[in-house]
């Protein structure tokens, strides 16, 4: 389904309730302490700023948190927007300048949080895109830190025992079907996906793994085999690792083989599939069938229905995700972009794709400059500009959008009768949302059945 034919439906098939008012601009020049913030007279600004806050201004506790963060008094900064958070957690300014604070001191968990609150009360916010890669930018850093925590306390790892069902899945060797470079990581990350949305199974975040094959040396084209992938799998504390390699037979044919690995060093579980390189989605899914039946997991109707509809079909398409992958394991962030957006070109609707390129979509600034930007950036939504709607009845919420300017991954813009980010994430829920399947066990009109007996 295409994205304008999606957004003719929405207000028909999803429940909407945004709140109005969410989001603040700069410090407005409501008072005189305010003013002074305005023009960056901190100094100046702090004693009246005081005043005004002990008589329970909230936005003359966020001014003065903002010219005491700025003059180097971070702490007693912090204090004061926690406790405007506290009142009223809709404060995005608040949450805002407390994650620019936490970042200052590399609290990387508690920054990623307080920016996550920005982004769930500003969904008009110009800048949540740029908010969303900042926050996936953070989540390195803090995988980073954690994995050189690990392998500093490796000893003392050793002796715990792993995690109940937590899963590796290492990105697949490719390096022997050069005309289909990226495969491998586009399989591996389409395999987690799949066994995550079936149940039962805990994957290991992609950041983290890659994270530790940094620290332990083994990140050579994220790559590890037999002999060097027991070490990180058990950094992770994995209780199971999925190795595997693609291979061109000739003729446009693939073979892709995949190895169940437990820590405790039980004999592994290998499988294998064939066909064309046009059909790597069933080949994946056919692995992903027989994998799961030498392990005594049945898939059930319902199951198939959420893994059979999960992927992209698009050979092109697939590979730049898998590529872009590739690059941004490596930190080469503007190269993994231009990937992404390759991806996307070729199947605008791979979910996968269009939200790993807004993890890189734009370079992080400064703490320093994003606080100096933020009050121009902000468009300072009142009750009623962004959004118009009428209850009709029971019969659901129709609603009138404004003409709104919009970019895309290709940077283009236009005018549209798009919310930006918020109708992409509306998007993002209608196409993730688990299919229902009747109890008779058929699949819902127009989802993929299995793709046959396990080969």
């Amino acid at each position: 389904m295409k994205f304008r034919a999606v957004l003719q439906t929405i207000a028909l098939s999803v429940p909407v309730v945004i709140a109005s008012g969410l989001l603040l601009s700069g410090c407005s020049a409501s008072s005189p302490g305010l003013s002074l913030v305005e023009t960056e007279q901190y100094d100046a600004a702090i004693p009246l700023l005081r005043k005004e806050a002990a008589a329970g201004s909230i936005e003359s506790k966020i001014g003065l948190a903002t010219a005491l963060s700025a003059t180097g008094e971070s702490d007693e900064a912090e204090v004061l927007l926690t406790s405007v958070v506290e009142l009223d957690p809709r404060r995005a300014e608040a949450w805002f300048r407390l994650g620019l604070i936490r970042e200052e001191r590399e609290d990387w968990s508690a920054a990623i949080e307080a920016y996550g609150h920005f982004t769930e009360v500003t969904p008009f916010s110009k800048l949540r895109s740029e908010m969303k890669s900042r926050i996936a930018e953070l989540e390195r850093r803090e995988s980073t830190a954690w994995a050189e925590n690990v392998v500093m306390r490796e000893h003392s790892v050793d002796g715990l025992p792993p995690s109940p069902g937590t899963v590796t899945v290492f990105a697949l060797e490719d390096e022997r079907c050069p005309s289909l470079n990226g495969l491998g990581d586009a399989v591996a990350s389409q395999l987690s996906r799949d066994l995550e949305a079936i149940g039962g199974f805990t994957l290991l975040e992609r950041r983290r793994i890659d994270a530790i094959l940094r620290e332990v040396s083994l990140a050579e084209g994220g790559r590890v085999d037999d002999a060097t992938a027991v070490r990180p799998a058990r950094l992770l504390r994995s209780e199971a690792f999925v190795l595997g390699s693609i291979s061109e037979l000739g003729g446009d044919q693939i073979r892709v083989e995949m190895s169940w690995n437990r820590i405790d060093g039980t004999t592994p579980i290998v499988v294998a599939a064939e066909g064309a390189s046009e059909q790597f989605w069933e080949v994946q899914k056919d692995l992903t069938v027989e994998l799961l039946a030498r392990l005594g997991r049945d898939v059930t109707p319902g199951e198939w229905a959420l893994v059979s509809r999960s992927g992209c079909r698009n050979l092109r398409a697939f590979l730049a995700f898998g590529q872009g992958l590739e690059f941004e394991r490596e930190a080469r962030y503007a190269e993994a972009r231009d990937a992404y957006v390759r991806a996307i070109e070729e199947d605008e609707e791979f979910v996968l794709a269009r939200r790993a390129w807004e993890r890189v979509a734009t370079d992080p600034r400064t703490t320093k400059e994003l606080a100096r930007t933020y009050g121009d950036e902000e468009p300072g939504s009142r009750e009623g500009d962004d959004l118009e709607w009428d209850v009709a009845g029971s019969g659901g919420m129709e609603f009138i959008l404004p003409s709104t300017r919009i970019s895309g991954p290709d940077g283009s813009g236009g005018s549209s009768d798009q919310v930006g980010d918020l109708l992409h994430d509306v998007l993002d829920d209608l196409i993730d949302d688990p299919v229902v399947v009747p109890d008779d066990g058929q699949l819902q009109p127009g989802v993929p059945g299995p793709p046959g007996p396990p080969r």
